[in-house]
């Protein structure tokens, strides 16, 4: 486990660029974002992508242009479109 010297797990931090819409979560600075713990980032087995292309072209906006963060068997429900 990757963890700091005070014990605690470490975190790769995803922010999204996009504002959110009326009814999605944010806190009062209108972050939005997820995390997943370093060790599934860094873990060739779990699969998880950075992408910037879909089928050989620029993401769209709609595809979360410039990036997508895909991490496979967590939920999308506090999906990032839009990565900074």
């Amino acid at each position: 486990m990757m963890t700091t010297n005070d014990g605690y797990e470490r975190h790769v931090q995803f922010a999204g660029a996009d504002v959110p819409r009326v009814g999605d979560w944010k806190d009062e600075t209108g972050f939005y974002g997820a995390s997943i713990p370093l060790r599934h980032a860094l873990d060739v087995n779990r699969e998880v992508l950075v992408a910037f292309r879909m089928n050989g072209e620029p993401l769209s906006m709609e595809h979360g242009y410039p990036l997508r963060i895909i991490v496979p068997g967590c939920t999308g429900a506090r999906r990032n479109v839009a990565m900074t």
